[in-house]
C-alpha cells in the first residue's frame, strides 16, 4: 500500500528535476510546463516525463477516488497519456496539446473536489502569486504546477 504513495512522490521529484533541466535549456521559467517541449532538441524527453508521471500517480489517484469518481481520475491520466504523445507524431498539435493539457487540469481538480476539496485551498497560493505584474506573463505554469502538487498531494495524503 505504501508503494503507491512514494510512487506519487517521486513522480513529482522527476516533474521537478524535468522542469529545472527545461528551464535551464530555456534560460528561464517557461510560460507553461507543455511549453518546454517545443524548447527541447529531443521531444521524447517530454514525453518520457510525462507518461512515467502519469504512470507514478495513477494508481493512488485511481485509489483515492470515489467509486463515482474513480472515471475522472482515469480521464486525467488518458489527458496526461494524449499530451505526450502528441509532439512526438502529429504535425499540428497545438490544439490537440491544449485540449488535452486544459482536461487533464479541470479533470484532476474535478476529481480532488469532489473526494477531497480542501487540498484545493492551495488556489488560494495562485490569487496571491497573479496580484504580482511579474508573475502573471507565467499564469498557466503557476496553474499547472498547482494542478500538479494537488494531485500529488492527493495521492499522498
Amino acid at each position: 500500500m505504501i508503494e503507491i504513495y512514494v510512487m506519487a512522490g517521486l513522480a513529482a521529484v522527476i516533474l521537478a528535476a524535468y522542469l529545472a533541466y527545461a528551464s535551464g535549456v530555456r534560460g528561464e521559467v517557461p510560460p507553461s510546463i507543455s511549453q518546454t517541449v517545443f524548447d527541447l532538441k529531443h521531444r521524447w524527453v517530454w514525453s518520457a516525463v510525462i507518461f512515467v508521471c502519469a504512470w507514478l500517480v495513477c494508481p493512488a489517484f485511481i485509489e483515492n477516488t470515489s467509486e463515482n469518481t474513480k472515471f475522472l481520475a482515469f480521464l486525467t491520466i488518458v489527458a496526461l497519456g494524449v499530451l505526450g504523445v502528441f509532439p512526438l507524431c502529429a504535425k499540428d498539435m497545438v490544439t490537440v496539446h491544449n485540449v488535452a493539457g486544459i482536461a487533464a487540469c479541470v479533470l484532476s481538480q474535478l476529481a480532488i473536489a469532489l473526494n477531497r476539496p480542501e487540498i484545493l485551498i492551495s488556489w488560494v497560493l495562485f490569487g496571491i502569486l497573479m496580484s504580482w505584474k511579474e508573475c502573471r506573463w507565467r499564469w498557466c505554469f503557476i496553474a499547472e504546477v498547482i494542478c500538479f502538487v494537488n494531485v500529488v498531494l492527493f495521492c499522498i495524503i
